[in-house]
């Protein structure tokens, strides 16, 4: 099989499963980026750097002051999650 043939096999893998993906579940959104929005919030602003890690645990330092690229990306974060709770809440009513 050569380049235009896996190029299409490709298109047809693409097409195939975004037809069979699941449905977005505006809820499931929501609880993950509060999380996710509030870890980083509250650890930028008591003066905590979250440091890269495989999740399992939380390693970080304290920092001299606060961390405000990490209360930036919490407060993003909670941004995402009003609007997937509220999409999520609307979805529960009808």
């Amino acid at each position: 099989m050569g380049p235009v043939g896996l190029l299409i096999l490709f298109a047809v893998v693409l097409v195939v499963a975004h037809r069979l993906r699941p449905t977005i579940r505006p809820l499931h959104a929501a609880f993950t980026t509060t999380a996710f929005g509030l870890l980083f919030f509250v650890a930028g602003s008591i003066g905590y750097t979250i440091k890269k890690s495989n999740w399992s645990f939380i390693t970080g330092t304290w920092s001299d002051g606060v961390v405000w690229w990490e209360i930036a990306y919490g407060a993003i974060s909670l941004v995402f999650a009003a609007y997937f709770w509220r999409k999520g809440l609307e979805s529960m009513a009808s």
